[in-house]
């Protein structure tokens, strides 16, 4: 062999010392009983130790606790019997005493003999695959989390659908918060007129157990309009002095308080309360608020329809209601009469002299009139009778278990009461026309609204036919 030869081989040589060194991996070999002869540099940097630390040490030893016994219990015994190991996960202490996560590729190297010489060890740095697998399991988490806040959503969203009354909103209001926070006990709040918190539903609310103390966690919510959450007695004595001993008295470990708010007002508050303490997260306190403000939309959208259904069957001048709520107020005392076997009696009430006070002294008077004759009426009659509107200035009341005597009684205060001198018209006398109509209990004919109004109506104009300011009753 040239000297050109035994250079180039030495070269070589050298060479492959480099690559084995610098390898993109660390490379190390132990006994068959486990003890490191051999480690590159990589792996030295990768566990920040020098040579003398490493080599002539068992390999278990540069493993932390859970890698060691994985090592000896699995590791081990599948590299003899399998001969190879593949991406199996391990923890490698550092020479300051943390632990790298690496994954590691092993195999056995056996002689002729079919013994085992050593082992192979292949260790990468499992670094940043580890915090990228946490940053994707953390976003998964997230994702679910998410998902699961929108279920509820629309969950609630479909249990508010549909509903007719405030009673069923406060029975989905504490079943939806209940579910979504496990939370012991719901508790529904409404804010009055006067802006004082009314009870709806669920237990006594712990402002009850407060008395006087101003610093009231749950009206707090309600003053703020923001949502409150207290997550154990020591956190309600440092925020809120003095709730702490109720809480205790309660039983309860903590609280959330959230506003329901629409268009800027406060119509109540819903309260979660918790037997043990527990810490609120930003997503739990943003579903929380989410969901009260559903549980608002569907109250404003219950109390507007009330609102319009009131105006359906109300007068818009006096306030009384019109001919459809009069109408039906017969209907119901009809068909309770004739099971109770009760009489019912419907007193139709037509003003006199007030043509007059509208032609000559204006509509805008004329409407004041109306109010007061409305005013005047409501407190003539019992709080049982039905006092309607029919249009112009006709009115009908309707008087269950009524006969004919009571209804002269009524008829003749309310009279007594129209012919009162007026403020605005004091010159111009009004008096009142009356015709009543009877269904005695012992009648077993049957008697419609229609009758009821036209046998009144014609008992009315009687009255005015024999001088008017009188009033005149007939039977159905």
């Amino acid at each position: 062999m040239t000297d050109e030869s035994v250079s180039d081989e030495a070269s070589d040589d050298s060479s492959f010392v480099d690559l084995y060194e610098e390898a993109p991996c660390g490379y190390l070999s132990t006994t068959a009983e486990g003890v490191v002869i051999r480690a590159n540099e990589t792996f030295l940097r990768l566990t920040g130790r020098t040579r003398e630390r490493v080599v002539g040490r068992p390999l278990a030893d540069l493993l932390d606790s859970g890698g060691r016994l994985f090592y000896e219990t699995r590791l081990l015994p599948i590299l003899r019997l399998n001969g190879e190991a593949r991406e199996v996960s391990l923890a490698i202490l550092r020479a300051d005493g943390s632990a790298s996560p690496v994954l590691v590729n092993a195999v056995v190297v056996r002689g002729d003999d079919s013994d085992i010489r050593f082992l192979r060890f292949a260790v990468f740095d499992a670094s940043a695959r580890q915090d990228y697998e946490r940053q994707l399991l953390a976003a998964r988490r997230a994702a679910e989390e998410s998902e699961a806040r929108v279920r509820v959503l629309q969950d609630a969203a479909a249990s508010f659908s549909g509903l007719d009354s405030e009673a069923q909103v406060d029975a989905a209001i504490v079943s939806i918060f209940g579910a979504a926070f496990d939370a012991s006990d719901v508790v529904i709040l409404s804010v009055d007129r006067r802006g004082s918190l009314q009870l709806k539903s669920g237990p006594t609310p712990l402002d009850r157990y407060l008395g006087d103390t101003p610093e009231r966690p749950i009206a707090n919510a309600a003053l703020l309009g923001e949502i409150v959450t207290v997550s154990s007695p020591a956190d309600a004595e440092t925020r809120f002095p003095g709730s702490a001993a109720a809480m205790r008295t309660a039983r309860y470990g903590a609280l959330t308080a959230v506003p329901m708010i629409h268009d800027g007002s406060v119509l109540g508050v819903i309260s979660c309360l918790f037997r043990r303490e527990r810490e609120f997260d930003e997503a739990a306190v943003e579903l929380q608020s989410a969901l009260a403000r559903q549980a608002a939309q569907v109250l404003v959208r219950l109390r507007l329809q009330q609102q319009l259904e009131a105006l359906a069957l109300s007068d818009q001048l006096t306030g009384l209601g019109n001919r459809v709520m009069i109408e039906g107020a017969i209907q119901q005392a009809l068909h309770g009469a004739a099971e109770i076997r009760r009489p019912v009696a419907l007193i139709f009430i037509d003003l006199d002299g007030f043509k007059v006070i509208n032609d000559e002294l204006g509509h805008g008077v004329g409407d004041d009139v109306l109010k007061e004759v409305t005013r005047r009426m409501s407190e003539a009659v019992r709080h049982e009778d039905r006092v309607g509107r029919l249009g112009g200035d006709e009115f009908l009341i309707v008087c269950e278990d009524t006969d004919g005597d009571d209804a002269r009684a009524i008829a003749e205060r309310v009279c007594n009461a129209i012919r009162q001198p007026l403020d605005d018209a004091q010159t111009y006398p009004i008096t009142a026309s009356v015709g009543i109509a009877v269904k005695a209990a012992d009648r077993e004919s049957s008697v419609t609204v229609a009758t009821m109004i036209e046998l009144a109506d014609q008992a009315m104009y009687a009255s005015k036919q024999a001088g008017k300011d009188r009033i005149t009753v007939v039977e159905a």
